[in-house]
């Protein structure tokens, strides 16, 4: 066969294959025959190891919790003279009493704190007449406008209590009765009511407060007994403040108590001071003096601390001496852990100025720390020959207040 025949048989046979052959063909450069396929199952294939799993994420950690926290704010002697109450009464062109401008440069601290605290120290019997120096009675109104304001405890153990007779005290007991918002301390109606516990609970803190009063202008009345507690009564204090003191988580004790118009303790002061410490007070707030005196930490013999002070002077007065227009208003920061311990932490104190004008005209609180010496060379108590000025109250304070204290 010449090469023209063979290559005439080869197209013959190409175009006689199946395709995949001619692929095959194409693919190989020679024609290829696929193998038979074999009985055998193909072999799995070969399994791969999972890979390495990641290790779990460590859980976020409980926040700690928070301790509890509540701060306290104290104000003196809330002493309203006739100029006061006639002042509230004018503004009101006759239709009651309006005392609420007087506070108005301190409201807005008033009811920021947790809890108020005013020493009130004139009663207010709506039956009996308004009455001055030395037998106070003040209008019934004052005690809803202290409620407004935002004071949460008012204080009544004071000398001038019995002023206007127990009728005068029970009227005035009866009518913080009827104000929920404020817890009355330091007066009773009966012995039923002085076994009462005041307690006072704020942002998971409970607080106990009690009242004390060294003696009152009017002695011997029929049935005062029961309805105050004198300091010298030591047995029937102890019996109430350590009930007090297993109730609550911190014992605020107010007390009126020591010699008017000194910035100096008096030795029966620490001691009295001293024997509430003992018993485990957290807190003393002293009244009476009409001055401000000094603030101390005491110290039982397990260690406890006490903060005391020994006087807030007055609040608001019309009083005549230049040392009784200057005021100490605390405010005392209380935190509670989880545990359950409780710290008395160090007060920020704001003093504060009692200014009037000439014959006691628009009488009103001020911040001592915008008070200025123009303001108190207009003062009315430089007519009573009273040498005051802005200088005469910083030597004032600067010498009887720890200046760490102050908030000025």
């Amino acid at each position: 066969m010449n090469r023209y025949q063979r290559l005439i048989l080869l197209l013959a046979l190409l175009f006689a294959l199946p395709p995949f052959l001619i692929l095959g063909l194409r693919t190989h450069g020679s024609l290829s025959v696929p193998e038979a396929s074999s009985s055998e199952p193909a072999s799995a294939p070969e399994e791969r190891e999972p890979p390495p799993s990641l290790p779990e994420p460590e859980p976020e950690p409980e926040p700690e919790p928070e301790p509890a926290r509540a701060t306290l704010l104290a104000a003196g002697d809330n002493l309203i003279h006739d100029v006061l109450y006639n002042q509230a009464f004018r503004r009101t062109e006759g239709n009651g009493y309006d005392f609420l401008p007087v506070y108005e440069a301190v409201r807005s601290q008033i009811e920021a704190a947790d809890i108020a605290f005013i020493n009130q120290e004139t009663m207010m019997a709506a039956s009996l007449p308004l009455s001055n120096y030395p037998a106070f009675n003040s209008p019934p109104q004052l005690a809803g406008q202290l409620a407004e304001l935002g004071f949460d405890v008012v204080n009544l153990a004071n000398n001038h209590m019995l002023d206007v007779g127990v009728d005068g005290l029970e009227e005035t007991i009866s009518l913080f009765d009827t104000l929920p918002a404020i817890t009355r301390i330091g007066a009773f109606h009966n012995e039923a009511d002085r076994a009462q516990l005041r307690l006072v609970e704020r942002n998971g803190i409970t607080f106990a407060f009690a009242g004390y009063a060294d003696y009152t202008n009017v002695s011997g009345t029929k049935g005062a007994p029961d309805r105050v507690l004198y300091t010298n009564n030591r047995e029937a204090i102890a019996s109430q403040l350590t009930a007090a003191r297993e109730a609550a988580d911190v014992l605020v004790v107010s007390v009126h108590f020591g010699e008017e118009n000194t910035t100096i303790p008096t030795a029966a002061q620490r001691a009295a001071a001293q024997f509430f410490c003992d018993l485990g007070a957290d807190i003393v707030l002293g009244h009476h003096s009409h001055v401000i005196q000094p603030v101390e930490w005491l110290e039982n013999e397990e260690g406890k601390r006490t903060l005391v002070f020994f006087s807030l002077g007055n609040f608001v007065s019309a009083q005549r001496g230049a040392y009784n227009l200057l005021g100490l208003m605390p405010l005392i920061p209380v935190e509670k852990s989880p545990e359950g311990a409780v710290t008395v932490g160090d007060p920020r104190i704001t003093p504060v100025v009692t200014h009037y004008g000439a014959n006691f005209r628009e009488l009103h609180l001020r911040l001592f720390s915008d008070y200025t010496e123009e303001q108190a060379a207009a003062h009315g108590v430089r007519g009573f020959g009273e040498s005051f000025s802005r200088s005469f109250l910083e030597k004032l304070l600067f010498d009887t207040i720890d200046e760490r204290y102050l908030d000025i």
